[in-house]
């Protein structure tokens, strides 16, 4: 017997078949092993082979061999949906039989979480787009609530907690204080021209659906792009500006003049400069500055009208988002600043997620909401935040003068 480890089976080759385990016990009465498999090519309903072992002089040795009675195989899996939180169930794997073997938060059961459903519309050139609605608790129809928009992607059948990703979302938490929350699967359109534009109309057109369906108040929109994301937020900010009322910008790289400086030795690649030249045609030199200039948005800054949060993690990132921060920050507009320094670019210890997480709560809740949160440990957050309404309120008043022409 030939024994391997493949694929998370435990295989071996008995009389040159390869076969799998489906038992192993020890009998403590009799000191014996008793081994069960089944050969890769059996039916599923077929019966398994069993394998008596005992101990002789040292040596495990084969005793018996026998066809075990007819038993349905089980299956231990995980079991989730977008409502259903995950937990370990065994099932047979011919029938529909199961039971939960264990359950990791049976408190869950307890506290209501509002409803996810998949959602799907269609933008104005006819493209079909899909995501996870989150309701908040005690939904009430007819209402209109405010409304975040997340990106980077949605899981059909996975439990729903802040979003896709641990940086900066915050689906439920957000849900629990009444805003709703559309988590969207971006376009495919990578390292294209049109890579941000295509997922702008996605945004643009579900705030509309969820709107004309009587869901959202389509004056208190917000927007969280989190790494490649964040380029697609930053494309809405500046090119669709009144749509949004409030956005995050986490960990994220947008195709800017600095970011292109910084990435020019990122990798052997080159990709920055790589995806520079596929998105606008050129690196923004010379006569090539002129596509960027019209077109990428973070040459475009000055069209910002929403105030910003924007949430850098390591050195390095600080460096790669400071040109949005500091150009916002040169023309007075509303812009916060967020470092945590040891955090990976997927958040995992549970202070950073906290920061990362309930600080877009609270900023949201700050914006959309109105609200602020008594705890007095955040009490300088929201004198910060306050001084940027005032901000705000200040460009409203101010004309938007467009930039001199590019010659």
């Amino acid at each position: 017997m030939a024994y391997v480890k493949q694929g998370g089976l435990d295989q071996f080759s008995r009389d040159g078949t390869l076969a799998y385990l489906t038992d192993l016990n020890w009998d403590e009465a009799k000191r014996e092993v008793i081994l069960s498999y089944k050969a890769f090519n059996d039916r599923p309903d077929s019966r398994a082979q069993q394998e008596v072992y005992r101990q002789q002089h040292g040596i495990w040795t084969q005793v018996e061999s026998i066809a075990m009675p007819f038993r349905t195989p089980l299956r231990v899996r995980v079991r989730q949906d977008l409502n259903e939180p995950p937990a370990l169930f065994v099932s047979d794997s011919i029938g529909d039989r199961s039971l939960k073997l264990w359950d990791p938060n049976p408190h869950l059961e307890t506290i209501n979480l509002g409803e996810v459903s998949e959602y799907r519309w269609q933008d104005k050139t006819g493209r079909e787009w899909v995501g996870g609605l989150v309701k908040p608790p005690n939904y009430m129809p007819g209402r209109r609530y405010p409304l975040v928009i997340q990106t980077h992607g949605f899981q059909r059948h996975q439990f729903m907690t802040v979003g896709t990703f641990t940086t900066a979302f915050a689906a439920r938490p957000l849900a629990a204080i009444g805003i709703v929350v559309l988590q969207t699967q971006e376009a495919t359109d990578l390292m294209t021209p049109h890579e941000a534009s295509v997922n702008l109309q996605g945004y643009e057109a579900a705030i509309d659906h969820l709107a004309a369906d009587g869901l959202v108040d389509a004056e208190r929109v917000g927007l969280i792009g989190f790494s490649r994301t964040g380029y697609y937020a930053l494309e809405a900010l500046t090119k669709s500006p009144k749509k949004f009322a409030a956005a995050t910008i986490a960990d994220s790289d947008f195709l800017g003049y600095m970011q292109q400086l910084l990435g020019v030795d990122i990798n052997a690649q080159n990709s920055f400069r790589k995806e520079g030249i596929a998105i606008y045609g050129s690196v923004p030199f010379g006569s090539g500055l002129k596509t960027w200039l019209q077109e990428a948005p973070a040459f475009a800054l000055d069209k910002i009208l929403a105030p910003v949060r924007i949430e850098v993690h390591n050195s390095h990132s600080l460096l790669f988002n400071w040109e949005v921060y500091a150009a916002l920050r040169i023309q007075d507009k509303p812009v916060d600043l967020i470092q945590l320094p040891n955090a990976a670019h997927i958040i995992a210890k549970p202070l950073e997620r906290l920061a990362s997480e309930q600080g877009d709560v609270d900023w949201f809740d700050f914006w959309l909401n109105g609200d602020e949160d008594p705890d007095p440990t955040k009490a300088g957050q929201y004198a910060r935040w306050r001084e940027l309404r005032k901000l705000q309120e200040q460009n409203a008043r101010q004309p938007q003068q467009d930039p001199p022409p590019v010659h």
